[in-house]
């Protein structure tokens, strides 16, 4: 699947449900809507539905909106946003983040109904994955399936039980020579090996390296109940993965995994070559990624948005337009540097 039509698929669908969310919400309270549209710019398609709402697909899908009757001319209008009560209104503003998340899981519940879930190998039971050819373990007389016991160099020795237990002794080792003993089939060996330091391509620091993978992950099947806690763990972990990325980058500033449009489209064209499993899960994590940013407290967003109405309320009056407006103006502003910058870095520009 190319890059550009995963990419367009992925932010079509995750944009629809989102929307859609707000979209269900206002209908079911009797709010109008205008305009349902997925993408910007010039329309590509449109049609209208017995309730006088467009419905439209943009050439550009990098968002999309629910137009309703608000404002100032809508203000008496019995189906208007604005005669809606505060707690009717939050409801319609929540309800794009919350379909968002739904969509993430539900989509998580369907790869594991399906699919089941990928597990690690017991790698001291399965062993060693495959070899590298010429490398320090290939030299040293490694085999795919040995299963390493323990390692040892200068005066100590390590009992190995997972592949993090190799790392870590390699690392410590460093190009000290060390004494792997393996099990293969009913017969113990000792392998001598040297480590080679290399350079990370992603820390550029020194690491140590003896050439050899573990196994592929297993998949193994589960029940409807397992699928469902199995998403639900996902989606918590997902969304607790993504408040810690936002943590890091409001202290540490924005670090290479954060990337704008340009690197979605990479990602979903990886993910799409990968397989439909692989690119289903990075849906689900792309939507709940954005029922998260939709919640950040900027009036253009969703979250935003329900700061002002909580504030309304507690005021018992709405906040004078013209310092919505302002408020609106300067996240706009933010929104779009911001996107300019992200994509900037994209490019490597910056």
């Amino acid at each position: 699947m190319s890059t550009l039509l995963s990419f367009s698929l992925v932010i079509v669908l995750i944009v629809f449900f989102h929307e859609l969310g707000h979209f269900a919400a206002a209908r079911a309270l009797g709010i109008k809507v205008k305009v349902f549209s997925v993408g910007i710019g010039p329309k590509l398609i449109s049609r209208i539905d017995k309730k006088g709402t467009e419905w439209q697909l943009c050439i550009l899908p990098l968002g999309g909106y629910v137009e309703m009757f608000e404002g100032e001319k809508a203000k008496n209008i019995k189906e208007s946003f604005d005669n809606k009560t505060v707690f009717q209104r939050l409801m319609v503003v929540l309800a794009g983040p919350m379909a968002s998340l739904i969509l993430g899981w539900v989509v998580f519940f369907g790869v594991f109904s399906y699919y089941g879930a990928k597990q690690a190998p017991n790698f001291a039971v399965d062993g060693v994955g495959e070899v590298l050819p010429n490398s320090p373990s290939d030299m040293a007389g490694l085999k795919q399936d040995d299963v390493i016991i323990n390692i040892a160099y200068a005066d100590k020795k390590q009992d190995i039980k997972s592949f993090l237990d190799v790392y870590n002794t390699v690392q410590s080792a460093g190009i000290n020579p060390m004494i792997i003993k393996v099990k293969r089939v009913d017969v113990t060996k000792d392998l001598n090996v040297v480590s080679r330091a290399v350079i990370d391509s992603q820390t550029n620091k020194v690491v140590y390296r003896i050439g050899f993978k573990t196994k592929p992950l297993k998949a193994s099947p589960l029940t409807i109940g397992e699928s469902f806690d199995k998403a639900n763990v996902v989606t918590g972990h997902s969304l607790m993965a993504i408040y810690k990325g936002f943590v890091t980058m409001f202290k540490e500033g924005i670090g290479e995994n954060m990337g704008g449009p340009i690197k979605i489209a990479q990602v979903s064209g990886q993910a799409g070559r990968a397989g439909i499993e692989y690119l289903l899960g990075f849906i689900a994590m792309l939507s709940i990624n954005l029922a998260v940013i939709n919640m950040l407290p900027l009036p253009i967003m969703d979250g935003g948005r329900a700061v002002l109405l909580l504030i309304e309320g507690i005021m018992r009056k709405p906040i004078p337009k013209k310092i919505t407006q302002n408020i609106m103006a300067g996240s706009i502003w933010f929104i779009l540097l911001f996107f300019i910058f992200i994509t900037l870095k994209d490019l490597g520009l910056i």
